[in-house]
């Protein structure tokens, strides 16, 4: 067959594989399945009531406690019970704490060991001479695991941010018994200083 002859069937086969010539609109976009149905959302402790909750936490190897760690600088413990009806204070750092917006106690982590050793580390913000601050810290408890000493604080880590917004501040240790700290890139709409994409800034890093 001469490549003259093959012209029509290439072009017939395109026009095929394109939806044919008569520009036919392509079928509509099916509805999204409804994955509400059949979930419901039960309370699970309904006699308490949190103020801007961001993390809750067990320790290591003890399920009869729940802390709930709130941005304000404020961490609560409970028994584990749905009946549960009141909490008391793990620690209160509020008047350490800078709260405004996405600033705050932002991260948790227990020690491996924190039967033991009873320490907590913890990631907040901090407002010292007009700067925001990022501050990575060690607290101990004094009295076997039911509170945390705020006097006990150990800092870590400070690291200064340009804006607010943006702190990250999650903790938690690995398996490999490291501490691990996610920070923020320090703030402003698009990161414009680009501290993320630098390697030699720790703003924007799992550190």
């Amino acid at each position: 067959m001469t490549p003259r002859a093959l012209l029509p069937i290439c072009l017939a086969l395109a026009s095929v594989s394109c939806g044919g010539g008569g520009g036919d609109p392509p079928p509509p976009t099916p509805e999204p399945p409804d994955c509400s149905e059949g979930i419901t959302t039960p309370r699970a402790f309904p006699n308490l009531t949190f103020a801007s909750p961001v993390a809750m936490k067990q320790a290591p190897g003890d399920a009869s406690r729940w802390f709930v760690v709130e941005q304000a600088g404020l961490i609560r413990v409970f028994e584990n019970d749905p009946d549960v009806a009141a909490t008391e204070n793990f620690v209160d750092l509020r008047t350490r704490v800078h709260f405004d917006g996405e600033a705050g106690l932002l991260g948790m982590a227990f020690h491996p060991d924190f039967v033991a050793n009873g320490r907590v580390y913890l990631n907040f913000s901090e407002q010292l001479g007009g700067v925001v601050r990022s501050v990575t810290a060690e607290f101990t408890s004094t009295d076997g695991g039911l509170t945390l000493d705020p006097a006990s604080e150990r800092v870590l880590m400070t690291v200064a941010k340009p804006a607010t917004n943006h702190n990250g501040g999650n903790v938690d240790f690995g398996n490999d018994g490291l501490l691990y700290v996610g920070l923020g890139d320090g703030g402003g709409s698009g990161d414009p200083d680009e501290n993320a994409q630098n390697p030699q800034r720790l703003l924007g890093k799992m550190l």
